[in-house]
């Protein structure tokens, strides 16, 4: 029966490793689709006369009226200067907007699409919403040729959230998410990581980009698998407790123990 035990434990890490490919394609299909909606709505402004078109600000409208993950569109340019935004907002004043990450990627990098960690938008009045933004810098055309601007896209970071949390590995086990230098992306405790009280170890998904790796401590072993998001290089990081996979080995061993006996 030692034998089934193992085949127990080898269906375990089995499981979890289809789990996170579930996971991955999931939010490989999310992200392809958030992706295709940030280019629709670069070709719209590239193709429009300009900004103040009445056509232009309905074609986006209907955009952000149609996906309801989609929070806000924005346009500014290099100084930060708000040109146009679908929902109509007020900006407030103060937000250090050329200082934000996704604004200074969009210009540090004008050719790929950036993707923002998780933050609270409050470039709006009215606005606190947990997002993910993209951005790039896009070209506009002015009377004096094109002109360079910085477009906004910002996703609400529920979609994201409810796609994790899903997941289930085992009774304690879950999964999370980290960017390519190890900052929490989501986590099912995020707030209490961000506001010190609990600490996730990301030695191993820092290391490692795929594959499945015992984690021991002096409490508890975990079993850590790793998938990674091409497009992004985020990493999806399966957490299951080693205690509750020996529980259902030893379970099956001494199943196929007692039907043994009782068969012999």
């Amino acid at each position: 029966y030692g034998k089934f035990a193992q085949t127990a434990e080898q269906n375990a890490y089995l499981h979890t490793q289809q789990i996170l490919e579930q996971v991955k394609y999931n939010l490989d299909s999310y992200l392809n689709g958030m992706t295709q909606i940030f280019e629709l709505v670069d070709d719209k402004i590239r193709r429009s006369k300009g900004l103040t078109a009445d056509k232009l600000s309905e074609q986006l409208e209907t955009i952000v009226e149609t996906r309801k993950d989609i929070v806000s569109i924005a346009v500014f340019t290099r100084d930060g200067t708000l040109l146009a935004t679908t929902p109509s907002k007020v900006l407030r004043q103060n937000t250090r907007l050329t200082e934000q990450s996704w604004f200074q990627k969009a210009i540090e990098d004008p050719t790929n699409l950036n993707f923002s960690l998780p933050h609270i938008q409050n470039l709006f009045k009215g606005e606190y919403t947990w997002v993910v933004s993209m951005s790039r810098e896009i070209l506009l055309h002015g009377p004096d040729g094109e002109i360079p601007a910085v477009l906004l896209v910002d996703v609400n970071f529920k979609e994201i959230d409810e796609l994790c949390q899903r997941v289930g590995l085992g009774k304690k086990g879950y999964v999370y998410i980290i960017d390519l230098v190890g900052n929490i992306v989501y986590h099912p405790q995020q707030q209490l990581i961000y506001a010190g009280l609990k600490n996730e170890n990301r030695s191993l998904p820092l290391k490692y980009s795929y594959g499945s790796y015992v984690e021991e401590t002096e409490d508890e072993a975990r079993l850590i698998t790793i998938k990674t998001i091409d497009q992004l290089g985020w990493k999806i990081i399966g957490v299951s407790y080693m205690d509750e996979i020996v529980t259902t080995k030893n379970e099956i061993s001494r199943f196929i123990f007692w039907l043994l006996i009782f068969v012999i």
